[in-house]
């Protein structure tokens, strides 16, 4: 679940949570991102 903090723009968050999942080697690099659908009830 990912929890925005009020302090820092929403898709800034979200970006640094993309590139902490490729560098943590969750996702590959050089590959299309997941499908919005996959992530479902990530974001509450």
């Amino acid at each position: 679940m990912m929890k925005f903090a009020e302090h820092k723009n929403i898709f800034l968050q979200i970006g640094d949570w993309v590139c902490e999942k490729i560098l943590l080697e969750e996702w590959p690099a050089e590959e299309k991102l997941p499908r919005c659908v996959s992530w479902q009830g990530r974001w509450r």
